[in-house]
Parts: structure tokens; C-alpha cells; sequence
């Protein structure tokens, strides 16, 4: 059957439609395309001047820096030196990739080599060493080196940055000149200082403050001052605040006159005044407090002996006029009760309260020659002596019949000294019989002795030569308010004492130009230092 003539008409014209639409099609595509491809034209183009300042502002940041920046291959070429590389070692690019030795840059090649290993294995490296300029300058620097890798993380490069830590240096150095001065400065003085943060807290003592405090600087940093320096009210002996605290507390500045107790590790009390003051920054700032520790335990000591000197030379002279005419009246009074007595008609009773009256007034006489003694320890009669064979003899003598055991530990180089050998025994027997009676049961008395040069004892000034002995017993020790008025006249703890004995040794000691000091504690014992100047330090001083 014949097609319809519509159809033959549509066959013959098909082919040229689809020709005009796939002509109509590829032109439109051609359009977007080319669309497409100026707006990622455009895009490239934003990011590529995007990149461009980035880059720019990248390479005036490298070229602005102090810091030396230098950019390499993965071998270690030169690709790139900023100004301050430049001017730092005096190398082009070109010119230190034509130097044939590596690592030219460093003083220490085997440096240079590390560093390369250690930024290839994928670590950065940074530390401080020498670099060596064009000219053969040796230069300290801090050096950071690292890898540099593409956006698929390979490594393609590396960088260097070189710090020229001179200045650095030469700061580091003057600062610790100057923490030197300031720690001999610190360890020369004798007065002790105690450095705190404004909480309170140590961060510095000098010795002088660790020998008074009992604590160390590396065991104290840390704590708190009042823990390290617990001080007590001079009369009542109450813990009281610290004043730096208080400066702490209330910003200003203070300047005790007060003198306050401190107790060390070992129980010895020492007598102190202090001074506080901030630690000012530049800025002036507060960094913390300083306070200075003056010790016046000697000087308490030397006018306390002063002062006992002299009222027992007033004593002296007094005791002497007392002591002469009051034994001519006890003379008188023994010669008549001896007339009395040879009467035979006497009865008994009478008899017996003559003899009563007669050891009252031969008690009364011993009190006069102890008087008398105490008047003459002031004027001794001198002549060079060796004291031991004195001393072991004389405590010998005083501890006969007595349950006492006496050790004696004395050098035979011991100096002589110039002194009276009669009065300096006297001293010597009444201490060690002073320290038996107080040991009523038996005990031990030790006797040491030793020369003294200085810096051995505060008695003994640049030049001079002493001698030391110290009588040591194991009894029940002196109370510590009975201890300041042992060495006074008159005051005695035992019943039948005349309190004269101890008073004279000190008056003896003090007359040969020497110092007698006691110490005790109550249960441990009590201890006498005789501290005489040996004969030669005596010639000199004369």
C-alpha cells in the first residue's frame, strides 16, 4: 500500500531538521562552554592574584624580618636568602651555592649535617650554635630549621631561620656578673637576709639567714616566712607575726626597733631586730619583700657583761671595806667567846649556846673571806702558766670522797696563759664542786679543753690567740630564769649557799682579761667555758 504523501513529505525533510537542530545544539554548547571556561578563567584568575598578594605579603614579611630566612632544595642548594641573610653571612644565592664545602654556613660542620638528617627524617630542628660569616666571623645563634611540603604533603624544600643571639648573650652574661656580686654581696655580710613573693613565700636566704634559721634555701623556698622564721615576743616568749607580713598586708614599709626571739632547730635562742623593704620591678612594681636580720645576741651578751663588770667592781670595793672591818669585829667576838668558854662554872646549857654562837660567828668569817676574795679577784698576781696539770689536779681534789666520775680530755699543746695560778684554781674548784653538789647520787664531770684562734669564738679578734676550757656535768641543769643571776652576788639556789662562789669566778676570769659563759638545759646537765687570752695574744695586745 502507498505511504501517505504527508509522510513522504516528513521523510524527505527529516534528515535536514535534524542537521539545522544538531547545528542549533553544538552552537549553544560551544556557547556555555566557552562560558564556562571564562568564568574558570576568571576564577584562576582571582586566586592567582589572590596568591600573588599572599606571596607579596609573605615576601615583604620575610624581607622585613631581623631574623636571617634562607629557603633550600631537599639537597641542600640555596634557592632563596632574604636581606637579612644577606646581611648576615654576606652570600648571594648564586655565590654560596658555588662554595664547594657544605654546611659552610655553620662554625660546627657536624651541626649543619644533623640538622639536614633530622629535617629529611621529617623533625624539626632548633637550637643554638655558632655560624661562620663570609669573612670567617663566628657568630652564637638561634637556629630553626624545618621541611617544607607541597599541597600533597611531599617534601620539596627546606627553610632555615638563623637568630643572632649576641646581644642575648652578652645580656645573659652581665646578668649573671651581676647575680654573682649579688650572691657574694649576699654571703660577705654578717647580717642574714630573707627574700619572699608577695605571698610570703621564700624564693632566696643568704647563709648568714640558713645558719640562724636552722634551714637550708633549697628546703625553705616554698614555704611561708613565718614557718621558716617563727619569732617570739622577747618577754612573754608568745609567737608573734612576722612585720614583713604585715608590710605585705599593708604596702608600706617598716623599720622594727622592736627586738624579737628566735628559736633555732637545735633550741638555742638568738635576740634579732629586723628591717623590710619591697622589691620594686622597673615598672615599679612589687616583686616581693627583702628583710634583713640583724643578730644582737653578742651585743646583748657584751653589755650584759659590761654591765655585770661593772656593778661587780662597785661590789668589790664595797665588799672589801665590808669585809676588813667586819672580820676585826668577828675576832673580837671569837676572842672573847674563847675567854668565856675557858670559864669552868659554866653550866651546860650556857656552855652549849656558846658553842651555838661560836660556829655562827665562824660561818660569819667564811662569809667575810669569801668577801675578801671576791674584792681581790680584780688585782690577780700573773705569771705564765700552764694550766694542765693545774686543772687535773684541782678537780681532783674537789671530787675526793665523792661518788663522781671526771674525765678529762686536755692537749698536751695547750697555750699558756699569764695568769694567776692560785685564783684561776679557785674558779676551776668552785665549778666542778658546784657541779657535784648538784649531783648529790654520783654523776660525770667532763673537762675539755682546747686553743682558740679567730673565728673560733666572737672573743677572739684578728691576731689574738685564746685558750678555752669548759667543765661539763650530766646533772639536773639551772632553770632559764635562774640562769641570767647565776654570776650576781649574793644569789645562790641552794639552801646554805652564800651566793659569793660563781661570783668570784666571774670577777677571777674577768680580771685575767678572759670571759666565763654558761649554758644548761634543765635535765641534760650544765656547762662553764673559762675563755682565757693565751700569754702570746697577751704580750701583743700589750
Amino acid at each position: 500500500m502507498p505511504l501517505p504523501s504527508f509522510v513522504r513529505s516528513f521523510s524527505l525533510w527529516l534528515p535536514w531538521v535534524l542537521l539545522v537542530a544538531a547545528l542549533v545544539a553544538g552552537a549553544w554548547l560551544r556557547r556555555r562552554h566557552r562560558a564556562e571556561l571564562r568564568a574558570a578563567q576568571n576564577q584562576s584568575d582571582e586566586k592567582l592574584a589572590t596568591a600573588q598578594i599572599t606571596l607579596r605579603r609573605i615576601s615583604q614579611a620575610v624581607e622585613s624580618t631581623s631574623d636571617a630566612v634562607g629557603i633550600g632544595d631537599m639537597e641542600g642548594n640555596s634557592l632563596y636568602h632574604n636581606q637579612a641573610h644577606m646581611q648576615l653571612f654576606d652570600y648571594t644565592v648564586e655565590e654560596l651555592n658555588a662554595v664547594p664545602e657544605a654546611g659552610v654556613l655553620f662554625a660546627d660542620k657536624r651541626i649543619a649535617q644533623e640538622i639536614l638528617q633530622t629535617v629529611k627524617a621529617g623533625r624539626s630542628w632548633r637550637g643554638e650554635t655558632d655560624v661562620m660569616t663570609r669573612a670567617g666571623q663566628k657568630i652564637p645563634a638561634f637556629v630553626r630549621a624545618d621541611i617544607i611540603r607541597d599541597e600533597a604533603g611531599q617534601p620539596v624544600g627546606i627553610y632555615g631561620v638563623f637568630a643572632d643571639v649576641t646581644e642575648r648573650r652578652r645580656m645573659d652574661r652581665l646578668l649573671e656578673e651581676e647575680r654573682e656580686r649579688l650572691k657574694v654581696t649576699l654571703q660577705s655580710i654578717d647580717d642574714g637576709v630573707i627574700a619572699t613573693d608577695m605571698g610570703g613565700c621564700v624564693v632566696l636566704m643568704n647563709p648568714v639567714a640558713e645558719k640562724l634559721s636552722g634551714w637550708t634555701q633549697a628546703a625553705a623556698s616554698g614555704y611561708l616566712l613565718q614557718e621558716v622564721l617563727p619569732l617570739l615576743d622577747e618577754h612573754s616568749r608568745r609567737p608573734l607575726e612576722n612585720p614583713a607580713l604585715r608590710m605585705i598586708r599593708s604596702g608600706r614599709g617598716t623599720r622594727s626597733v622592736q627586738t624579737f626571739v628566735l628559736v633555732g632547730a637545735d633550741g638555742t635562742e638568738r635576740f634579732l631586730t629586723e628591717s623590710t623593704a619591697f622589691i620594686r620591678t622597673g615598672s615599679n612594681g612589687v616583686a616581693g619583700i627583702v628583710q634583713v636580720l640583724h643578730d644582737v645576741t653578742e651585743e646583748r651578751k657584751r653589755s650584759a657583761e659590761a654591765a655585770r663588770a661593772g656593778k661587780l667592781e662597785s661590789l668589790g670595793l664595797l665588799a672589801g671595806g665590808i669585809a676588813h672591818d667586819f672580820n676585826n669585829l668577828l675576832m673580837a667576838m671569837a676572842g672573847n667567846l674563847t675567854m668565856v668558854r675557858m670559864d669552868r662554872g659554866l653550866s651546860a646549857p650556857v656552855t652549849q649556846r656558846l658553842g651555838e654562837i661560836d660556829k655562827i660567828v665562824l660561818r660569819a668569817r667564811d662569809l667575810t673571806e669569801g668577801l675578801k676574795t671576791f674584792a681581790k679577784g680584780g688585782t690577780p698576781l700573773k705569771k705564765r702558766t700552764q694550766l694542765t696539770a693545774m686543772i687535773r689536779e684541782t678537780a681532783s681534789l674537789a671530787l675526793q670522797g665523792v661518788p663522781m666520775e671526771l674525765v678529762c680530755v686536755l692537749p698536751d699543746d695547750l697555750r699558756p696563759v699569764e695568769a694567776d695560778e692560785s685564783q684561776l684554781g679557785q674558779v676551776v674548784h668552785n665549778i666542778v664542786l658546784n657541779g657535784a653538789q648538784a649531783m648529790p647520787q654520783g654523776g660525770k664531770i667532763t673537762i675539755t679543753a682546747a686553743n682558740l684562734d679567730e673565728g673560733g669564738d666572737p672573743a677572739v679578734k684578728p691576731g689574738e690567740h685564746w685558750i678555752k676550757v669548759s667543765i661539763a656535768d650530766n646533772g639536773p641543769g639551772i632553770s632559764p630564769e635562774a640562769l641570767p643571776k647565776i654570776f650576781e652576788p649574793f644569789f645562790t639556789t641552794k639552801p646554805k649557799g652564800t651566793g659569793l662562789g660563781l661570783a668570784t669566778c666571774y670577777s677571777i676570769i674577768e680580771g685575767h682579761g678572759g670571759r666565763l659563759r654558761v649554758e644548761s638545759t634543765l635535765g641534760q646537765g650544765t656547762t662553764f667555758h673559762l675563755l682565757l687570752p693565751a700569754a702570746s695574744a697577751l704580750a701583743t695586745r700589750q
